[in-house]
């Protein structure tokens, strides 16, 4: 009997695959904008190990790591400048070159430790209209609404919105990130970005989509995902609405991890894992 500890329970809990035989996984990866330091590869390494015990006991996996090459911030909320820029804007180069050059160093440094290949390894800037489409039925179901600056998923029609990290929404609202202090239209401190229109703060932005979403300050719906959206939108696409094993930064637990529960369980009316 395998045994593994739930993070949202607390609780250490037989596991119990969604498929008999097969275990789907989903590991938060790299923001390619600067080498990953021994913090990150020891991640890297834990969800190797993960693998190799399943595979050891005779699970079949489908383990998806992603590449994350625009809109995280620099903040890990919606403040501050997209990590990808700030690397772009430090060597001189643009997003894509800098998105190559650490996505290279990144696997020669997992081949140096001696790590499986993951069965997919998606880049976000290859999903955004999977984003999108996450996007719009959000909106669609009325759990998210549109301002001229973003987006924002609106959390208090979100379903236990904090179970996982065990805060109420009062204490989250420090880690959610206030996206763009100019923006009057948001309604809730803890309300978080799906897409940044590029505007306001953004309106510089060096990465950018068109979008069926309007804002009177772009012309056709010009922006980039937020980072939550896109762990939710590449692990629907590889592994379904619903997969079993849940991996990433224990400092992400609060704002990232709760929000891609939010999301995903509301876009899909599915559990998330």
């Amino acid at each position: 009997m395998l045994k593994i500890k739930n993070t949202l329970t607390g609780q250490l809990e037989e596991f119990k695959p969604i498929k008999k035989n097969g275990v789907s996984f989903y590991q938060c990866g790299p923001t390619v904008y600067w080498t990953q330091h021994i913090g990150n590869l020891r991640g890297m390494t834990w969800g190797d190990l993960i693998v190799r015990v399943f595979k050891f006991n005779g699970y079949d996996v489908v383990h998806v790591r992603n590449y994350t090459d625009v809109g995280h911030l620099t903040s890990d909320t919606d403040e501050g400048e997209d990590k990808m820029e700030k690397g772009a804007k430090r060597e001189n180069a643009t997003p894509q070159e800098i998105a190559e050059k650490y996505i290279k160093i990144f696997e020669e440094d997992t081949r140096a430790l001696n790590l499986f290949e993951p069965s997919f390894k998606p880049r976000a800037t290859g999903h955004i209209q999977e984003m999108i489409e996450m996007v719009k039925k959000l909106v669609d179901k009325g759990f998210a609404y549109s301002t001229d600056l973003a987006i924002y998923f609106e959390t208090s029609k979100a379903k236990d919105y904090t179970r996982l990290s065990g805060q109420k929404l009062e204490e989250n609202i420090a880690g959610a990130g206030i996206g763009d202090m100019n923006d009057p239209a948001k309604r809730n401190p803890a309300d978080f970005v799906l897409w940044f229109f590029k505007a306001g703060k953004h309106k510089n932005a060096l990465q950018h989509w068109p979008s069926p979403f309007k804002s009177p300050l772009v012309e056709n719906g010009e922006g980039f995902p937020g980072w939550h959206i896109e762990c939710s939108a590449m692990s629907k696409k590889y592994l379904e609405e619903s997969f079993d094993v849940h991996m990433g930064g224990i400092e992400h637990i609060p704002v990232h991890h709760t929000n891609e529960i939010a999301q995903s369980e509301s876009a899909n009316g599915a559990p998330f894992v």
